[in-house]
């Protein structure tokens, strides 16, 4: 464990000053790759442009697996403060097998945050002012573990180190030519760069795994590998890779997406509230309500007209 934890801290390093993360779930055969991308990197004068396209290269099959995705869904599902964000990490996870990276980063943006107001046991009916972001990654990334307490310790290194110099950091101070991941960036508009990427997005759920796997070493929820015979989690990789291999419709995709989100606790179904076949035979009815009514030649024409410019409205 000792040599492991030498060796993450080496590749932590290094991988952070490109705005890259990594966790434990990466080991193995991943893991020395990583470690020899790191040197390779440490003795050669590559422009940061090739160096996050080298970076991204490697961690991409690993943050990418249907089964790690699958798993690290199920762990938000049943873990504290994990949970009540659980539908929003589902929801970007979908988004990214879809490749609709855009809606997958804005979906994870505001629940970071959110995990670290809800171990901090701030909500907004408490009555006292939201604490700084500062106060937030400390109150997180200083508390200590009697199980895995060095895991844990090398973990909140890195989620500190990310979080403050990065994904919170101050603007004037971040370097945007590694990366354009930025919450204050994003959220407020700064600019209409490329904050979607498959490199962001790969970041994005780097965080994610880190923040997961701290609150999993919390509740001493740390097997060795990916459980077996979970549906939460069969079922998710199930329609990944369906997604993945685009061999399902968009009707039945949606059918199962309301299945499995409707798995997490605080995900409230939008699925009824909105029928657009309805509005749209609505709209048709009443238009051809009214061109029946209407007998005169030059309302007709004006009515020809509208339906020119919105064929829609057309049974």
């Amino acid at each position: 464990m000792d040599e492991f934890l030498k060796e993450y801290k080496y590749v932590s390093e290094i991988l952070s000053k490109y705005g890259w993360f990594i966790n434990g779930e990466i080991i193995g055969g991943d893991f020395e790759r990583i470690k020899i991308l790191c040197k390779e990197i440490e003795s050669n004068k590559y422009t940061k442009n090739i160096c996050n396209d080298k970076i991204n290269h490697l961690l991409t099959p690993i943050i990418f697996n249907p089964y790690s995705r699958a798993f690290v869904v199920y762990r938000f599902i049943t873990l504290p403060h994990l949970n009540k964000f659980s539908h929003i990490v589902d929801k970007a996870t979908f988004h990214y097998y879809k490749k609709d990276l855009l809606s997958a980063i804005n979906c994870l943006t505001p629940a970071i945050e959110g995990i670290l107001l809800s171990y901090y046991d701030w909500n907004i009916n408490n009555g006292f002012r939201k604490p700084s972001l500062i106060k937030l990654i400390d109150n997180f990334c200083n508390t200590e573990n009697h199980f895995k307490p060095e895991l844990r310790n090398i973990y909140n290194n890195s989620l500190k180190n990310c979080l403050k110099n990065w994904f919170y950091s101050n603007t004037d101070n971040f370097d945007f030519e590694s990366s354009n991941l930025n919450r204050h960036y994003i959220s407020h508009s700064l600019g209409n760069e490329n904050y979607y990427s498959i490199n962001e997005c790969n970041r994005m759920f780097s965080i994610v795994n880190l923040l997961c796997e701290i609150v999993a070493i919390e509740n001493e929820y740390f097997p060795a590998f990916i459980p077996e015979k979970i549906p939460e989690i069969d079922n998710r990789v199930n329609l990944y890779y369906e997604l993945i291999w685009k061999k399902t419709s968009l009707e039945k995709s949606l059918i199962e997406e309301e299945k499995l989100l409707n798995q997490n606790k605080f995900y409230v179904s939008q699925h009824s509230l909105l029928n657009f076949k309805e509005i749209v035979f609505a709209e048709n009815k009443r238009h051809n309500d009214f061109f029946r009514f209407d007998k005169s030649k030059k309302k007709r024409k004006k009515h020809l007209k509208l339906i020119k410019l919105f064929p829609f409205l057309i049974l």
